[in-house]
């Protein structure tokens, strides 16, 4: 067909004429039947940004980040010019093996089927330059023992490191471990500079989380200062300057305030480089930043691009002519994480991993399904891993440099959280800075004030976590954990570690004199061999408590009020395992009256509701005789019982069964479904103790209850 015989293409939309935003608004507020529209259709997120009930051209007409390009210093967009079209984000999932020998089974096992990230975690005591000890609390249940060099050589046997990233989170630690590292790679030949990921000092990362620096601050600089010039010097891919703010997302903190902190964090780590005579370009180059990522679909993707803004201000502020781009490690939070129905927890992680890949971070950890109650098993590292590598081979989203680019939501989002986390970053600049906030506890007690409205909004069930305060399931199996093949394991390695200092001291081995006790002046050849002589000592059998020894002369600890370890569900978590673990479960027993389309709506919402603390519910197919609802009432032996109906129906029977019930058992609880404001206080003169409905607060309601019954 020519195109004179070629028929015009049909314009099948032209009879409709696109609505204005006012007569759209016109449409909504009729549908709302009164309510007002600002207080129905916006909603104020934790961060004090009002989100809109639509999103226009005219609300990004003006954003200055909208001509950024792909690849451009600050561009929101990407910090790589082809996105993840050449190459993919680093999929870093943790290694949680306590035994060095199992991790490297499961690192050769995650290598061959998708990883491409090494991200290990030391366990506490090695964290903090101890030999291996008991282990109590979560600290069970996360990170390796590393004492020797002989285990950072079992870890990595037959890992390429001079071909793969690789990530040690060490604590204070860190200069010990990247001097192993270093020892590994001259054992087997490899050139330092062909190393490449992250072994980095974070000390107020330790501070916030502990409560306490066992080590110098000013001290633990030097060594900061030690590691990045060795790094400038002979391995240049390597991060050695961390600034994790994974302890603030985990524990409740905002989207902003995470942002802010981590600024204030590099600011505090700059300006102390700065003193101990690095060059702007070498500690920009040698920062890793580890955040958080949340729940929020929207709003998380744009805080990793106004991460990039921001970076973009805080490197342009101290050197206009520095292009330095900043890494970025994301880790899914523990804050909305659950112990009970733990295989939700693949749902939240899913829709966080997307988050982040739409945001253009570098390298993802996605914390697996049963982190909170166990370490890992091959099953769930498997399920958290391909998460990961079904987004990046059949989403398609690696084919796009920016998916999130043109939303007038994500673009005025990404503006708008740009604009607070600076405003809260220069407001504790003002206050003298991170570690005066901390000081101060400014900081924690912003971070809990957040915390503290995200719980209360949990507990009454505005914010639904599903599988803990909304459709508990009361027959799930628990996860299972073999609590004492790890105490077994434990104590095989305290015994194997004691053995080999026993029998390294009989053969009188060399001891280490590594130090570092004043400012650092890392021009000087002293400070350049500081990490040659922590290697030669691990070369020599030491361990890592011989070097903690030795590398902390200096003893000034420094305490401050720790950040309250807390998550979304954990008050509720811990109401519900007392009272699966109580003698006699609690019972409820549901006053239902009347026909079963009449109580049904409010006899499912009370199941619902106290199923969320485990009570045992007893359910019925309801009553219309008060005198045979109280002797079934009284028969269950229910030391509760709630009255669910129609608010209708309840005026012609409450009073007269709730006092009657109580004339024959004054210590029952009887709670009523509904909140029928105009008969409140004749039903609680009739002894009604407590009402529930949508507004009231499920958490307070029923830990009340818990403390009432006096169930032990």
């Amino acid at each position: 067909m020519d195109k004179a015989q070629a028929k015009p293409t049909e314009k099948l939309l032209t009879e409709f004429i696109p609505p204005t935003y006012e007569e759209w608004k016109q449409a909504v507020e009729a549908m709302l039947k009164g309510k007002p529209f600002e207080k129905a259709m916006f909603t104020k997120t934790y961060e004090d940004i009002v989100l809109k009930p639509i999103y226009r051209q005219e609300d990004v007409e003006n954003l200055p980040h909208l001509g950024d390009l792909p690849g451009a210093l600050g561009s929101a967009r990407s910090s790589r010019i082809s996105g993840y079209l050449k190459n993919s984000w680093a999929v870093a999932q943790e290694q949680t093996d306590y035994l060095p020998e199992e991790v490297n089974a499961s690192l050769m096992n995650e290598l061959n089927r998708g990883l491409t990230k090494v991200n290990l975690r030391v366990d506490y005591p090695s964290a903090h330059g101890k030999n291996p000890q008991k282990l109590t609390g979560e600290n069970r249940y996360r990170g390796t023992s590393i004492t020797t060099l002989e285990d950072l050589r079992l870890i990595l046997k037959d890992v390429a490191i001079e071909h793969i990233e690789i990530d040690i989170n060490a604590g204070i630690m860190a200069p010990a471990y990247l001097s192993m590292l270093k020892a590994l790679a001259e054992e087997r030949k490899i050139e330092t500079n062909l190393l490449s990921g992250c072994i980095g000092l974070d000390p107020l990362a330790v501070l916030v989380t502990d409560g306490k620096l066992e080590t110098d601050l000013e001290q633990t600089l030097n060594y900061m200062a030690c590691m990045t010039d060795w790094a400038v010097k002979h391995a240049p891919k390597m991060k050695t300057i961390l600034v994790d703010t994974t302890s603030y997302g985990d524990n409740g903190a905002t989207i902003t305030q995470e942002l802010a902190i981590a600024f204030n964090t590099a600011t505090f780590y700059v300006n102390a480089l700065q003193e101990r005579g690095l060059k702007l370009a070498d500690i920009f180059s040698h920062i890793q930043f580890n955040m958080t990522i949340g729940s929020h679909f929207f709003m998380e993707i744009a805080k990793f691009r106004a991460f990039r803004i921001l970076w973009h201000n805080f490197i342009t502020a101290y050197d206009q002519a520095s292009q330095v781009k900043a890494y970025v490690h994301a880790k899914t939070s523990a804050w909305n994480k659950t112990k009970y129905d733990a295989f939700v927890n693949i749902l939240r992680t899913s829709t966080e991993t997307f988050s982040a890949v739409l945001g253009g971070i570098d390298s993802l950890q996605i914390t697996h399904l049963d982190e909170l109650v166990a370490r890992p098993s091959q099953f769930t590292r498997r399920v958290a891993r391909n998460q990961q590598i079904i987004i990046d081979e059949e989403t398609n989203m690696n084919r796009l440099i920016d998916p999130a680019g043109g939303s007038w939501y994500i673009e005025s989002m990404t503006a708008e959280i740009a604009e607070k986390a600076w405003e809260v970053f220069q407001t504790y600049e003002a206050e003298g800075g991170i570690l005066v906030c901390l000081q101060n506890d400014l900081i924690q007690d912003d971070v809990t004030d957040v915390a503290e409205l995200k719980m209360k909004n949990v507990g009454s069930r505005q914010d639904v976590i599903v599988g803990t305060n909304m459709f508990a399931n009361l027959e799930e199996k628990k996860i299972d954990f073999d609590e004492a093949d790890l105490d077994k394991k434990i104590e095989a390695r305290i015994a194997k570690i004691y053995k080999f200092v026993e029998d390294k001291d009989k053969a009188q081995a060399a001891k280490c004199s590594c130090s570092c006790d004043n400012k650092c002046d890392c021009s000087s050849e002293h400070d350049s061999h500081i990490l040659d002589e922590i290697s030669q000592f691990f070369i020599e059998n030491g361990t890592i408590a011989e070097v903690y020894a030795n590398m902390w002369k200096i003893s000034q600890p420094l305490e401050i009020t720790p950040l309250i370890k807390q998550r979304a569900t954990s008050k509720i978590e811990d109401l519900r395992a007392k009272v699966e673990n109580a003698e006699v479960r609690p019972s409820v027993f549901l006053a239902n009256y009347g026909p079963l389309a009449q109580f049904k709506p409010r006899a499912d919402f009370s199941k619902g509701f106290f199923e969320v603390g485990a009570y045992e519910v007893l359910n019925n197919l309801g009553f219309t005789d008060v005198d045979k609802m109280i002797k079934a009432a009284l028969d269950s032996q229910a030391k509760i019982v709630c009255i669910c109906s129609t608010d209708e129906a309840y005026q012609d029977f409450v009073v007269e069964f709730t006092s009657k019930l109580k004339e024959k058992n004054s210590q029952l609880t009887v709670i009523l479904a509904g909140y029928p404001k105009e008969q409140i206080a004749s039903y609680q003169e009739a002894g009604v103790d407590d009402f529930i409905h949508l507004k009231a607060n499920c958490y307070a309601v029923l830990n009340s209850l818990w403390t009432k019954v006096g169930v032990k």
